[in-house]
Protein backbone atom coordinates (compact mmCIF):
# COMPACT_ATOMS: atom_id res chain seq x y z
CA UNK A 1 0.00 0.00 0.00
CA UNK A 2 2.65 2.12 0.79
CA UNK A 3 4.86 1.76 -2.44
CA UNK A 4 1.54 2.66 -4.02
CA UNK A 5 1.42 5.97 -2.66
CA UNK A 6 5.07 6.84 -2.91
CA UNK A 7 4.65 5.86 -6.82
CA UNK A 8 1.61 8.24 -6.70
CA UNK A 9 2.95 11.13 -5.66
CA UNK A 10 6.68 11.10 -7.54
CA UNK A 11 4.02 10.47 -10.66
CA UNK A 12 2.15 13.73 -9.49
CA UNK A 13 5.34 15.67 -8.58
CA UNK A 14 6.91 14.61 -12.24
CA UNK A 15 3.70 15.45 -13.55
CA UNK A 16 3.44 19.31 -12.10
CA UNK A 17 6.90 19.63 -12.87
CA UNK A 18 6.13 18.68 -16.39
CA UNK A 19 3.89 21.68 -16.42
CA UNK A 20 5.12 24.25 -14.10
CA UNK A 21 8.66 23.76 -16.08
CA UNK A 22 8.09 26.48 -18.60
CA UNK A 23 6.17 29.23 -16.29
CA UNK A 24 9.25 28.92 -14.23
CA UNK A 25 11.54 29.29 -17.18
CA UNK A 26 9.28 32.00 -18.87
CA UNK A 27 9.11 34.29 -15.79
CA UNK A 28 12.85 33.50 -14.58
CA UNK A 29 13.80 34.88 -18.26
CA UNK A 30 11.10 38.02 -17.58
CA UNK A 31 12.87 38.49 -14.39
CA UNK A 32 16.41 38.78 -16.31
CA UNK A 33 15.17 40.82 -18.75
CA UNK A 34 13.56 43.65 -16.44
CA UNK A 35 17.06 43.43 -14.05
CA UNK A 36 18.80 44.36 -17.16
CA UNK A 37 16.65 47.07 -18.07
CA UNK A 38 17.21 48.80 -15.37
CA UNK A 39 21.56 47.95 -14.77
CA UNK A 40 23.60 51.54 -15.88
CA UNK A 41 24.69 49.72 -18.57
CA UNK A 42 21.74 49.00 -20.41
CA UNK A 43 20.65 52.91 -19.63
CA UNK A 44 23.86 54.60 -20.78
CA UNK A 45 23.59 52.64 -24.29
CA UNK A 46 20.55 54.23 -25.71
CA UNK A 47 20.71 58.36 -25.53
CA UNK A 48 18.13 59.72 -22.71
CA UNK A 49 18.05 57.21 -20.54
CA UNK A 50 19.30 58.62 -17.06
CA UNK A 51 20.49 55.86 -14.50
CA UNK A 52 19.23 55.48 -11.21
CA UNK A 53 20.38 57.40 -8.70
CA UNK A 54 23.40 55.88 -6.79
CA UNK A 55 24.03 57.01 -3.16
CA UNK A 56 27.05 57.14 -2.39
CA UNK A 57 28.25 56.70 1.45
CA UNK A 58 29.03 59.74 3.81
CA UNK A 59 26.00 61.27 1.70
CA UNK A 60 26.50 61.86 -1.75
CA UNK A 61 24.17 60.91 -5.01
CA UNK A 62 24.76 60.82 -8.35
CA UNK A 63 23.07 60.08 -11.56
CA UNK A 64 24.41 59.68 -15.41
CA UNK A 65 22.75 60.08 -18.71
CA UNK A 66 24.35 59.51 -22.27
CA UNK A 67 23.69 62.21 -24.28
CA UNK A 68 22.79 62.12 -28.76
CA UNK A 69 26.48 63.12 -29.34
CA UNK A 70 27.66 59.81 -27.37
CA UNK A 71 29.10 61.69 -24.52
CA UNK A 72 27.73 61.01 -20.84
CA UNK A 73 26.66 63.41 -18.45
CA UNK A 74 27.28 62.65 -14.88
CA UNK A 75 25.43 64.88 -12.47
CA UNK A 76 26.72 64.46 -8.85
CA UNK A 77 26.08 65.75 -5.29
CA UNK A 78 28.41 66.39 -2.39
CA UNK A 79 27.64 67.33 1.09
CA UNK A 80 28.25 71.52 -0.28
CA UNK A 81 28.45 71.42 -3.82
CA UNK A 82 26.50 69.78 -6.82
CA UNK A 83 28.90 69.27 -10.20
CA UNK A 84 28.23 68.45 -13.50
CA UNK A 85 31.02 66.42 -15.39
CA UNK A 86 31.04 64.68 -18.93
CA UNK A 87 33.26 61.84 -20.25
CA UNK A 88 33.49 60.89 -23.85
CA UNK A 89 33.88 56.98 -22.14
CA UNK A 90 33.91 55.52 -18.64
CA UNK A 91 37.41 53.79 -18.54
CA UNK A 92 38.83 55.88 -16.24
CA UNK A 93 38.64 59.06 -14.07
CA UNK A 94 40.96 61.43 -16.04
CA UNK A 95 38.06 61.09 -18.93
CA UNK A 96 35.65 63.44 -16.78
CA UNK A 97 35.59 66.58 -17.52
CA UNK A 98 34.12 69.09 -15.10
CA UNK A 99 31.42 71.68 -16.65
CA UNK A 100 29.80 72.86 -13.97
CA UNK A 101 29.35 73.28 -10.18
CA UNK A 102 26.79 74.84 -7.82
CA UNK A 103 26.22 75.44 -4.45
CA UNK A 104 23.88 73.59 -2.43
CA UNK A 105 22.16 74.08 0.87
CA UNK A 106 21.44 71.24 3.48
CA UNK A 107 19.53 70.71 5.87
CA UNK A 108 21.85 68.03 7.48
CA UNK A 109 19.04 65.53 7.84
CA UNK A 110 18.48 63.10 5.20
CA UNK A 111 21.49 63.50 3.14
CA UNK A 112 19.90 60.92 0.54
CA UNK A 113 16.50 62.59 0.40
CA UNK A 114 18.05 65.93 0.05
CA UNK A 115 20.64 64.68 -2.53
CA UNK A 116 17.81 63.02 -4.73
CA UNK A 117 15.72 65.63 -4.60
CA UNK A 118 18.51 68.11 -5.74
CA UNK A 119 19.11 65.64 -8.63
CA UNK A 120 15.77 65.37 -9.78
CA UNK A 121 15.75 69.71 -9.69
CA UNK A 122 19.08 69.91 -11.91
CA UNK A 123 17.63 66.88 -13.96
CA UNK A 124 14.37 68.76 -14.68
CA UNK A 125 16.51 72.05 -15.14
CA UNK A 126 19.14 70.02 -17.92
CA UNK A 127 16.27 68.48 -19.93
CA UNK A 128 17.29 66.62 -22.90
CA UNK A 129 20.57 68.51 -24.24
CA UNK A 130 21.58 66.94 -27.72
CA UNK A 131 25.49 68.01 -27.33
CA UNK A 132 27.76 68.83 -24.60
CA UNK A 133 27.77 72.80 -25.87
CA UNK A 134 23.77 72.63 -25.54
CA UNK A 135 24.26 71.21 -21.69
CA UNK A 136 26.92 74.28 -21.25
CA UNK A 137 24.48 76.57 -22.35
CA UNK A 138 21.57 75.68 -20.26
CA UNK A 139 24.15 75.28 -17.37
CA UNK A 140 25.69 78.36 -18.02
CA UNK A 141 21.87 80.16 -17.78
CA UNK A 142 21.63 78.38 -14.52
CA UNK A 143 24.70 80.23 -13.09
CA UNK A 144 24.48 81.55 -9.18
CA UNK A 145 21.30 79.14 -8.55
CA UNK A 146 21.82 77.98 -5.07
CA UNK A 147 19.97 74.50 -5.15
CA UNK A 148 18.11 73.33 -1.86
Amino acid sequence: MRVWICIVVVLVVMIAFRIFFPVFVALWSWVRTLSHANSPEFRLSMPNLWTEIQHVKGGGSSQMMKIDDGNIILMSVGLDTTKVFVTPRLDSLESFTEIASFPIRRSRRNFHSEGEAILNELRKAIGWPKTVEELRQTLSSLAGKVFQ
